[in-house]
C-alpha cells in the first residue's frame, strides 16, 4: 500500500533451465523487461536495480576507503572479529591455517594498505594544489 491505496502490478516470470536439472525463476522488470532476481519498490511500483539507478555502497566511496575496506576484509579472513581494530594491526597466524595461505593473505593485505596510503597522498596533493598551489610548490621545493 502506498498512501493508503493498494498497489496492483503484474510481474512476469521467466524460468531459466539449470545445468543440473530444474529451473530458476527470474522476474522481468516491468519498466525495461530485463531479467532480474530482485525487484525494488520505487515510484509506486516494482522495478529492477538499473531502473532505480541504485548504486552499491562501495561506488560512493573514494579509492582509499575502498582499499582500506579490502584490507579489513582480508584481515577478517585470517581472524574473525578484527574489523574494528586499528589499521596497522594484522593478526597472528591461526593455529590450523597453512603458513603459505597466511603469508599470501598478509602480503595482499599490506599491499592494499600501502595502496590506500598512496591514494590518500595523491588525493591530498590534488586538494592542496587546488586550495593553495603556492604552499604545494614550497613543499616540493620547485
Amino acid at each position: 500500500m502506498v498512501n493508503g491505496e493498494p498497489v496492483i502490478q503484474r510481474i512476469d516470470l521467466e524460468y531459466l533451465a539449470r545445468h543440473f536439472g530444474g529451473s530458476l525463476p527470474v522476474a522481468l522488470c516491468p519498466a525495461c523487461s530485463r531479467r532480474c532476481r530482485v525487484l525494488y519498490f520505487r515510484w509506486r511500483g516494482f522495478v529492477c536495480r538499473r531502473c532505480t539507478r541504485a548504486i552499491y555502497a562501495s561506488q560512493s566511496q573514494d579509492v582509499a576507503t575502498r582499499l582500506r575496506v579490502q584490507f579489513q576484509k582480508l584481515r577478517e579472513r585470517v581472524r574473525p572479529g578484527t574489523w574494528d581494530r586499528e589499521m596497522e594491526y594484522f593478526p597472528r597466524r591461526p593455529k590450523r591455517m597453512r603458513r603459505s595461505t597466511y603469508y599470501l593473505l598478509r602480503e595482499r593485505a599490506w599491499a592494499k594498505l600501502d595502496a590506500a596510503d598512496n591514494a590518500l597522498d595523491v588525493s591530498l596533493a590534488r586538494s592542496l594544489a587546488r586550495i593553495a598551489p603556492d604552499v604545494l610548490k614550497g613543499l616540493l621545493g620547485d
